[in-house]
């Protein structure tokens, strides 16, 4: 019986929209250290400074981040600069992540909101 490789953007889906002045990244699946470059990877792809007034993370349908997970995310936030951004989160884990890093992330980065949410529209 063969076996079909599982790589790692197998457990990974980064999806982005722009509209109207706001960014929005969605990453679905589980983000570990194996594909955590990708959500990088496919903010710098989308992002233009002089175009996007306002950035969003949804994460709310992640299953599992670990750590390399967070700190692709804070590159991502180190590249917005001061700009407006909010991570939405909806499960017990992500709420976990977010009461452990999210004050030193909101102290870092003051334009930063993290907002609990079942679901999301860019308007």
């Amino acid at each position: 019986m063969n076996q079909v490789p599982f790589l790692p953007e197998d457990l990974l889906n980064i999806q982005s929209e722009r509209k109207e002045g706001c960014l929005v990244i969605t990453a679905c699946g589980e983000m570990d250290i194996s594909n955590a470059p990708m959500l990088h990877e496919a903010f710098q792809e989308c992002y233009c400074p002089n175009e996007v007034q306002r950035v969003i993370f949804d994460i709310s349908n992640l299953r599992f981040i670990d750590s390399e997970g967070i700190k692709a995310l804070e590159q991502c936030l180190k590249d917005i600069g001061g700009k407006p951004t909010t991570i939405l989160h909806k499960t017990r884990m992500q709420n976990r992540v977010i009461e452990i890093l999210g004050p030193d992330l909101e102290r870092q980065f003051q334009n930063l909101i993290f907002r609990r949410t079942e679901k999301f529209s860019p308007n």
